[in-house]
C-alpha cells in the first residue's frame, strides 16, 4: 500500500512538472509576441521606429519631427545624426560629453556593450534617404544579453533542464510522499490489527493525521473495553449456567426420589406420607416452572419479542395487595414492611402481569438478601405527572461491583449463596420497567442499605 501511494504521488509530481514546463513555454512565447508587437519602449524597437520621425529637405537639411522630440524627452533619450564619415552633424537632447565622431567599430561595441558610464543603450538606424543616426536610451529596468547557441545546443539545454526538473520534483515528491504515505500505512496497519483482535494500540496524536490517530486510539480503547466486558459476561454466563443447572438438578432429584418412593410397591406408605411427598413434588415442580418461565421471559425481553397488553391499573391498590400477598407467605409473615401512599388512586396503563413480576422481583430481592430484622419501606407518589415508586431498606447494602452489575444478566452477588434462583430477577424488572418507558435507579452503600427509585 505504501509503495502504491508513493508511486502515484511521484507520477503526480512528474505530470505537474510537464504541465509546469509547458505552461512556462507558452507564457514565454506569449510574452515575446507581446513585446515584439506592442512594446515600442524597448530601445531597439524605439530606434527602429524612429526612422519615421526623421526627414531631409531638398537642400540636405535633416529635420527631427516634434513628435519624435517629444518621444525622446518622454523616454529621457537623445539622438545624433551622422554623416557618411561618422561625424555628428546635429543632435537633440544629447549630454555635453557625447561623442562627436563614431568609427564603425565604436558603433558596434556601443550597441553590444553600451557606453557612457554604461547608463544607456545605443542603437543605430538608417533612413530611406541613407541618413544614419544614433539613439541612446536610459537603461532603466532593461538589460541586454548576448547568447551564442546553435539549435542543437538549445535543444540539449532544454532537455537537460527538463530531466533535472523531473529529478528534482520527483525527489521532492518521494520525500513528501513518504511523509504522507507512512502515516496512512500506519493507520491501515492499525485498522488491520483491530480487525485481528489486537487492541494494544496507542499512537502519538500529532501531525497531519492527529484526529485520525486520536480516533483510532479511542476506537481501540472502546473495543478493548467491549472485549473485556464480553469476556466478563462470558464468565458470568458460564457460572450462571452452572448455577442454573445445579438449581434445576436439586428439585429434579427431589422429584425423582419421591416419585420413585410413591411408585415403588415395596413401600407401605400411609396417606399422610403420600400427601406429604406429593406436596413436596408439587412445590418443587412449581419452583422449576417459575424458573423456566423467568428464562422464557428473559429471552423475549432480550429480543424485544414481548407484546404489552396494557390496561389501566390503580398502582396504589395494586402494590398494596402485592405486599399483603407477600406478607401472607409463611416465609415473610414476620418481616417489617411499611407501605405509604399520598394518593389512593394513582392509575397507570401497563401490562399487569409483567408489572407485577417486576415489582415483586424488587421486593423479594430486598427481603431475601437481607436479614430478617431489616426494615423495608415502600412508597408511591406523584410528581410532575410522573408516578414515583420508592423501595428502601436499611439492610446489608451492596458493594460498588455488585451495584454496577446489579441489572446484568447472569450476575449473582456475593450475598446470594443461600438463595436459589435464575439470577435474572433484577434484569427482568429493569427491562419490564423500561418497556413501559419508565426509569429505574438504585442507590446503595455497603452496610447502610439500598434504595430503588422507579419513575413511570
Amino acid at each position: 500500500m505504501r509503495t502504491k501511494l508513493t508511486f502515484r504521488y511521484i507520477l503526480m509530481i512528474a505530470v505537474s512538472v510537464i504541465i509546469l514546463l509547458g505552461s512556462a513555454f507558452m507564457i514565454l512565447t506569449y510574452v515575446e509576441n507581446e513585446v515584439d508587437n506592442n512594446d515600442t519602449a524597448i530601445p531597439a524597437v524605439f530606434t527602429y521606429n524612429f526612422v519615421d520621425e526623421i526627414e531631409s529637405t531638398d537642400n540636405g537639411e535633416v529635420i527631427i519631427s516634434e513628435d519624435g522630440k517629444a518621444a525622446l524627452l518622454e523616454e529621457n533619450g537623445w539622438i545624433q545624426i551622422l554623416n557618411t564619415e561618422g561625424y555628428v552633424t546635429q543632435g537633440f537632447n544629447e549630454p555635453d560629453n557625447a561623442a562627436k565622431h563614431y568609427a564603425p567599430t565604436e558603433l558596434i561595441l556601443n550597441y553590444l556593450f553600451s557606453g557612457y558610464e554604461e547608463n544607456y543603450f545605443f542603437d543605430v538606424g538608417k533612413t530611406v534617404d541613407n541618413i544614419e543616426y544614433v539613439v541612446a536610451m536610459p537603461k532603466g529596468n532593461w538589460n541586454r544579453y548576448i547568447f551564442e547557441m546553435d539549435q542543437e545546443m538549445i535543444q540539449k539545454f532544454l532537455f537537460i533542464m527538463f530531466i533535472l526538473a523531473v529529478i528534482v520534483f520527483s525527489l521532492m515528491g518521494f520525500i513528501f510522499s513518504q511523509r504522507i504515505a507512512s502515516p496512512v500505512a500506519e493507520v491501515i496497519g492499525g485498522v488491520e490489527r483491530l480487525s485481528a483482535g489486537d487492541y494494544k494500540i496507542n499512537y502519538k496524536e500529532n501531525g497531519l493525521y492527529k484526529k485520525v490517530f486520536a480516533s483510532l486510539n479511542h476506537l481501540a480503547a472502546r473495543l478493548k473495553t467491549s472485549e473485556t466486558e464480553r469476556e466478563k459476561t462470558k464468565k458470568q454466563r458460564e457460572k450462571w449456567i452452572s448455577n442454573i443447572s445445579h438449581d434445576l438438578k436439586t428439585p429434579l432429584s427431589t422429584i425423582k426420589g419421591y416419585s420413585e418412593i410413591l411408585s415403588d410397591t415395596e413401600y407401605d406408605l400411609s396417606p399422610e406420607e403420600i400427601k406429604k411427598y406429593s406436596e413436596i413434588i408439587l412445590t418443587k415442580s412449581v419452583y422449576m416452572e417459575d424458573m423456566i418461565e423467568e428464562l422464557r421471559l428473559n429471552e423475549k425481553l432480550m429480543h424485544n419479542g414481548i407484546h404489552l397488553d396494557k390496561e389501566a391499573v390503580n398502582l396504589t391498590v395494586f402494590i398494596k395487595e402485592m405486599i399483603i400477598d407477600i406478607l401472607n407467605h409463611p416465609s415473610y409473615s414476620d418481616r417489617n414492611v411499611d407501605f405509604h401512599s399520598d394518593d389512593k388512586n394513582l392509575t397507570f396503563n401497563c401490562e399487569k402481569d409483567l408489572m407485577r413480576r417486576a415489582i415483586e422481583n424488587l421486593i423479594y430481592n430486598a427481603l431475601i438478601h437481607n436479614d430478617s430484622d431489616t426494615k423495608l419501606e415502600i412508597s408511591i407518589s406523584e410528581a410532575n405527572r410522573d408516578i414515583l415508586i420508592d423501595i428502601k431498606d436499611d439492610g446489608r447494602g451492596m458493594s460498588d461491583e455488585e451495584l454496577d452489575n446489579l441489572f446484568n444478566r447472569f450476575y449473582r452477588g456475593t450475598n446470594t449463596k443461600d438463595y436459589k434462583g435464575s439470577g435474572l430477577g433484577m434484569s427482568i424488572a429493569k427491562e419490564v420497567i423500561e418497556a413501559h418507558c419508565g426509569e429505574i435507579e438504585v442507590i446503595s452503600k455497603l452496610g447502610k442499605g439500598t434504595q430503588i427509585k422507579i419513575k413511570l
